[in-house]
């Protein structure tokens, strides 16, 4: 059927069974923002989930982790108690970064 290589949906332009090069700094920083900002505003969950989706199917490493220490707000979100929908899916982005962590 019409599948496609990398069994995904919103990929690049382009996009081949090839290496995806990693997320930069900038991009994780940018969606991190937005997904807390979504997040915060309270009636926004549906686009602060989307934003965490991205983040859990971003590429990224250990040391772009650490540089951009954006794991730290990622865990506040998914330690609140007022949307558990947003909590679940930033649960699944850490989970997800500690596997490229622990390698």
């Amino acid at each position: 059927s019409g599948a496609g290589v990398g069994g995904g949906s919103g990929g690049g332009v382009g996009e081949t069974a090839a290496e995806t090069p990693p997320c930069t700094s900038e991009e994780l920083t940018r969606l991190v923002r937005a997904a807390v900002a979504a997040a915060a505003g309270g009636e926004d969950s549906a686009r602060a989930i989307d934003a965490l989706k991205a983040l859990q199917k971003a590429k990224v490493t250990a040391s772009l982790l650490s540089e951009t220490q954006v794991g730290k707000e990622v865990k506040k979100m998914s330690k609140q108690g007022e949307d558990k929908e947003v909590a679940a899916a930033a649960t699944a982005v850490v989970l997800a970064w500690k596997k490229v962590l622990l390698g």
